[in-house]
């Protein structure tokens, strides 16, 4: 059965601007759908940087981390490596970047944001 608030993995990047997170030590809890069974997902805020986008600007950040016990999206055991990062900007919580830890020897997977025009966001980047 689908849970009301499941999530898949794309979206759990944008529902976790909403959730009630504020500072390191902040957890909540998401369903993750799966192929063959949702799991639980704990977000936990685990640190406070500053990161520079190229050509954007610098940004104070939330660095949250999912991590789930259980079972991955194929319906395989899990191991709790975590490794999944993202960057909210702490005024917004748009996503400014984010990345995974792959399997090696594939090696650590990172997306910035490229472009902001237009943006909230804009009114808290500090120059480069």
């Amino acid at each position: 059965p689908i849970a009301v608030k499941m999530k898949g993995i794309v979206s759990i990047i944008y529902y976790i601007r909403g959730m009630d997170l504020n500072c390191v030590g902040d957890t909540c809890n998401l369903i993750l759908g799966g192929r063959k069974k949702p799991v639980i997902t704990t977000v936990t805020v685990i640190n406070e940087e500053e990161i520079r986008i190229p050509n954007i600007g610098v940004f104070d950040c939330l660095v949250v981390e999912p991590r789930t016990d259980g079972t991955n999206l194929s319906g395989n055991l899990l191991a709790t490596r975590g490794g999944e990062k993202v960057w909210l900007e702490k005024n917004t919580r748009i996503p400014v970047m984010c990345s995974a830890e792959l399997p090696k020897p594939m090696g650590t997977v990172v997306a910035t944001l490229v472009q902001a025009e237009n943006t909230e966001l804009l009114k808290y980047a500090k120059p480069e």
